[in-house]
């Protein structure tokens, strides 16, 4: 039995096999099924399953890190001369189990050998998404993509650098940050974007001064960053949005969405315009933590290239057309789109914890 920390909650699960199709592939794959959850935005939920598509060994190395923590915390009251409580051993006990067991299972991705696979979200509000398992796209029509070298040994993370927005009505650059280098989590379960707090208040006074109220979107300045020394560009809808109910206070150490100054009839009816963004309170061994969720897949087709080796291992990003196919960047869906969000609805994964609760994060 093991627990999933989300920011949305907690899920209490079993080990369990089941026959699992993946279009036209058939296996039996070992999952986590839940027995029971403390995750209210369950209660409204439109999906019944969390797909883990990380790099393979990723829940082994997780697993191995977490029972080293419960290891280490018994032999520190040996180490004090003290006998440690029957529950703390217990609790090593089982993360050691638990780590033995998920070495031995094999994940999806390595069951169904997944070497490649792509990842690309509709733009508009109510269209469907796409994830295309063992896709060759980037090897048949290479010109289309640009390799990212991935970052992290179990992650899926990039070096992120010269953050600014750029364009619109907006007067020339604004620096963001990351001049020095950053770090991004590339996560297509996270809702927003999750930048670092400080780039946040940049942020936020720029958006200010420029006084929308999210009906001139295309008006305001494109969020422009390099991941590998590439330029790549999000438009204002990835920052910016409507904004309908508060934020549930199971969510508040994770999302706090700033509201923008602007005049509205004060109706309770009426969608407010915030600056729709997480923040990320950690730093890495290659800078502050930036997440790169929904909003960065809807505008790329991203492909996942799990590699031979972590040399390997690497993103092909291509620009995404309106049919979610990658297209030459003249062809790609590049205006922004006026969205509105519940924040109830938001869904923050076990990254973005990790990032709120420790101040380094490995990668």
């Amino acid at each position: 039995m093991t627990v999933q920390q989300y920011g949305s909650g907690d899920t209490y699960s079993v080990e369990a096999a089941d026959s699992l199709g993946l279009g036209c592939f058939q296996k039996n794959q070992t999952f986590w099924e839940v027995v029971s959850a403390k995750m209210p935005v369950l209660q409204n939920a439109a999906f019944q399953s969390i797909v883990g598509v990380g790099p393979p060994e990723t829940p082994a190395a997780d697993s191995w890190d977490a029972a080293e923590e419960a290891f280490g915390n018994v032999t520190e009251y040996y180490r004090n001369s003290s006998k440690p409580p029957e529950s703390l051993m217990k609790r090593a006990q089982e993360s050691i189990a638990a780590a033995v067991e998920i070495s031995r299972t094999p994940t999806m991705l390595d069951n169904f050998d997944i070497r490649t696979f792509s990842m690309c979200l509709g733009k508009t509000t109510g269209s469907d998404g796409y994830i295309t398992w063992q896709d060759t796209t980037h090897e048949v029509h290479p010109h289309l993509f640009t390799r990212v070298q991935i970052l992290g040994k179990h992650t899926w993370s990039v070096a992120l650098a010269n953050v600014r927005l750029e364009g619109g009505s907006h007067r020339g650059d604004t620096s963001l940050g990351c001049s020095g280098g950053c770090s991004a989590l590339m996560d297509s379960g996270t809702s927003l974007l999750a930048v670092p707090s400080s780039i946040m208040d940049v942020f936020e006074k720029t958006i200010q001064n420029l006084h929308t109220d999210c009906s001139n979107l295309h008006e305001l300045p494109d969020l422009v960053f390099e991941l590998g020394g590439q330029k790549f560009y999000l438009p204002s809808d990835a920052y910016v949005g409507e904004v309908a109910g508060s934020v549930p206070q199971y969510l508040q150490s994770f999302v706090r969405l700033r509201k923008l100054n602007v005049s509205h009839n004060g109706s309770s009816d009426v969608a407010m315009c915030h600056i729709l963004l997480m923040e990320s309170f950690s730093e890495s061994a290659h800078g502050p933590l930036w997440i790169l969720g929904m909003p960065f897949f809807r505008r790329y087709y991203t492909s996942f290239h799990v590699g031979r080796d972590h040399e390997d291992r690497a993103l092909y990003i291509a620009h995404a057309g309106h049919d979610c196919q990658p297209v030459p960047e003249d062809q790609a869906e590049r205006g922004p789109v006026r969205r509105r969000i519940d924040p109830a609805k938001l869904h923050v994964p076990s990254s973005v914890v990790k990032a709120s609760r420790r101040g380094f994060v490995n990668l």
